[in-house]
């Protein structure tokens, strides 16, 4: 994926990428232990530790994954068939590929409105969907910007009121965010239990206080 988010990417050159990725798929079906072994370098580690803790509760992880890859390799080529030396896309010359360029992912589409609209949602759970593609489409368009410099002259003569009202919003809009800014630094520096056993035994919650195990909940939900 992070191969697609490249920009600028054109999806008709994504061959050499498809083939890497059915070859790669391949490897992984004959050698599941490159998923479900610790001695790979993950980014978050802590998550397939957390996997593998649980492995001798899992004991069709293995085979879990393999038909899952099986499955999403037979479908990985069957939508890259039409991209294959063979296909034709790539009988197209570079020049008639740049002329029939397509965007690589679908999140000018998905990724940009249904995002934001997801988190704006958490934030405010009961704002309708009107009004959150409203403010969205607001900060996209950059209509802050327009307003200031083509209806200024016309609200100049805003009462005090209606200025103290906008001040009282930016001050209490900064002080949010600053609380907010400073509760995810409490869960970044949160050192997180991965072994739920630990919260089973009676010795652990008696010691434990309830601002750590609120702050292990924000972590797992951040």
């Amino acid at each position: 994926m992070c191969c697609a988010w490249k920009a600028p990417t054109n999806i008709l050159t994504f061959d050499p990428l498809h083939s890497k990725l059915l070859a790669h798929s391949g490897l992984l079906i004959s050698s599941p232990d490159l998923l479900c072994g610790p001695e790979e370098r993950w980014e978050h580690p802590e998550v397939i530790y957390a996997i593998l803790a649980m492995e001798c509760r899992l004991p069709h992880l293995r085979g879990a994954l393999v038909a899952f890859l099986d499955d999403a390799l037979e479908t990985w080529i069957r939508f890259t068939a039409e991209f294959t030396s063979k296909g034709r896309i790539a009988s197209l010359s570079a020049g008639e590929q740049d002329s029939a360029a397509m965007l690589s992912t679908n999140d000018m589409n998905e990724g940009t409105l249904g995002a934001d609209a997801c988190v704006a949602k958490c934030r405010a759970p009961r704002a309708g969907l009107e009004f959150i593609n409203r403010k969205l489409m607001y900060k996209r368009n950059n209509t802050q910007a327009y307003a200031a410099q083509n209806l200024q002259s016309r609200y100049s003569g805003a009462s005090a009121a209606d200025v103290r009202t906008v001040i009282e919003h930016r001050v209490g809009k900064d002080k949010r965010n600053k609380k907010r800014a400073k509760e995810q630094a409490e869960i970044d520096k949160c050192p997180v239990i991965f072994d739920a056993e630990r919260f089973r035994e009676e010795e652990s919650l008696r010691v434990a206080k309830v601002v750590d195990m609120d702050l292990q909940l924000k972590w797992y939900r951040s």
